[in-house]
């Protein structure tokens, strides 16, 4: 009964996006999926932008607000390490 549960609440899903949106600009993030990203803005619905290091690869990286690329993915957006 008790995994059950612990399996519930590992599938709450988290806005990462209202977390974020009291960083500044180009803070240093990772994401499992790219590496090393800096935040470039959130959207009004809430989509998290990022570009990827280095920054001579002119990547940006578009995540949900859960910081998912995918909606039933999961999320690959982290405080750096």
């Amino acid at each position: 009964m008790e995994q059950q549960q612990t399996i519930k609440v590992m599938e709450k899903l988290i806005n990462i996006a209202g977390l974020l949106e009291e960083c500044k600009q180009y803070t240093k993030l990772y994401s499992v999926t790219h590496g090393d990203v800096l935040l470039d803005r959130i959207d009004k619905e809430g989509n998290i932008f990022l570009k990827v290091l280095p920054l001579d690869k002119n990547l940006t990286l578009k995540l949900d607000e859960c910081g998912r690329l995918y909606e039933k993915g999961s999320c690959v957006l982290f405080p750096t390490i």
